[in-house]
């Protein structure tokens, strides 16, 4: 009976974890040995088509000078240098509408920073504007300095925003 007891034990803590894990919509990112994430708070976010973020990636803004050298339109996040750090996630160049990006979370272990997120691409028979675009998503979070940067993308199709 006690045995049972703890196997059921076990289980409930399990289901409770994983219950817990889902209502905070962010996925935990297991890094270098096994410790878990700690997740970031994402202040602000922006997300849209600027023409200044041609290749694809992620990268982490940490000052005005860099801001500005980026070239891209972000002015309605209004950053604090000082106590904070912009993430920008972007998709490059795509030859049509239908593509978007956003980032739904932002998790650090030691130095590096996960950047969460879904990448949609138009589906088979969507139609779609005939236009170039440059996708991208922004956010402001507490300032960061990681040594790497690693997207963890999931991708969507067909998807509107």
């Amino acid at each position: 009976m006690l045995k049972r007891f703890a196997s059921v034990l076990v289980v409930a803590v399990l289901a409770g974890g994983f219950v817990a894990g889902c209502a905070n919509n962010q996925k935990a990112v297991k890094g270098p040995e096994h410790s878990m994430s700690e997740p970031v708070a994402i202040k602000k976010a922006q997300a849209g088509s600027d023409a200044a973020l041609t290749s694809a990636g992620v990268q982490v803004v940490n000052s005005d000078v860099e801001m500005n050298e980026l070239g891209a339109d972000l002015a309605a996040l209004k950053p604090n240098f000082d106590e904070e750090s912009v993430v920008i996630l972007s998709l490059g160049e795509k030859n049509t509408g239908g593509y978007w990006v956003e980032i739904t979370g932002v998790q650090q272990v030691g130095e590096t920073l996960y950047v969460q997120g879904r990448a949609n691409q138009p589906g088979e028979n969507e139609i779609v504007t005939e236009a170039i675009e440059y996708p991208y998503a922004a956010v402001v979070i507490e300032k960061v300095e990681p040594a790497s940067v690693i997207p963890d993308l999931d991708q969507v199709e067909g998807q509107s925003k």
